[in-house]
């Protein structure tokens, strides 16, 4: 895990910045004293929900949670309960919350969702095949055959040909962040990386490649702003302190049903 090897060198930073992954880690990593303060020029085009008021970390890129299955599938899903359902036993795909951060969105969905979280999710995580120690394998899992159903982020099902469906009871997202390390080797360099990356020109990288996020610069037609105002589904806001001082609680809670030994 990146914040693990970023906090093992705390005082001997091997690397400038930090890019990718969920907001939730540069919240804690902030919380460790592992980031340092930045001020680029481009951040003012992002929002603030999508980064820290301390301005340790900034929003990149963002992207849905959804449930996806095969083009030519009947499964009728229509909420995060049906998943829990024992008749998935097996033939559901999802990444584990030690590993991923995917699978830690769909903690905060179930929590802000669903009466009984703990319920549902023991009942989605006792249908799963096997846990994939990524978020974006899920979605390969099923384009595979190996399962029917993802729970994966948007962006990864439409680049593996899936169908995406939303749950009625509604969905969250994931803001991939950037900060730069405390003690870098090259603050400059790193500050000024930064600023590239949150303006047009970086930005616009996100839409090169095969899976394309939505830019977290508002002055994008994709932007995540207007990608989380379009949608027909409840999306919940991220609290991104809140939910990064609830995970210590749910991982315990996960190790302890032995999902994963």
């Amino acid at each position: 895990m990146a914040l693990s090897r970023l906090q093992s060198r705390k005082t001997d930073p091997e690397f400038d910045l930090w890019v990718g992954g969920p907001s939730e880690n540069y919240e804690l990593a902030a919380a460790k004293g592992l980031l340092q303060e930045s001020m680029p020029a481009s951040a003012k085009q992002v929002s603030r929900h999508f980064q820290s008021p301390q301005h340790k970390w900034f929003g990149v890129y963002g992207s849905l949670l959804a449930v996806c299955t095969a083009p030519d599938s009947r499964l009728a899903l229509s909420s995060w309960a049906d998943l829990a359902n024992p008749k998935y036993t097996g033939r559901i795909s999802a990444s584990s919350p030690l590993s991923s951060g995917t699978a830690y969105s769909l903690i905060q969905v179930a929590e802000k969702s669903q009466k009984n979280p703990k319920r549902t999710l023991e009942g989605i995580y006792n249908n799963v095949g096997r846990f994939t120690n990524s978020g974006t394998a899920p979605a390969s899992v099923v384009s595979s055959g190996q399962a029917d159903i993802a729970i994966s982020f948007v962006p990864y099902c439409v680049a593996n040909g899936l169908s995406v469906h939303y749950p009625k009871d509604g969905t969250t997202f994931e803001i991939g962040a950037a900060g730069v390390l405390k003690g870098a080797p090259h603050p400059k360099q790193a500050e000024d990386f930064l600023d590239w990356l949150l303006a047009k020109p970086g930005q616009q990288i996100l839409q090169r490649g095969k899976v394309t996020q939505s830019p977290t610069n508002r002055t994008f037609a994709n932007s995540l702003d207007k990608e989380l105002a379009d949608k027909p589904v409840h999306v919940f806001p991220i609290h991104v302190a809140e939910a990064a001082k609830g995970r210590k609680n749910w991982l315990k809670w996960f190790r302890a049903k032995g999902w994963q030994r």
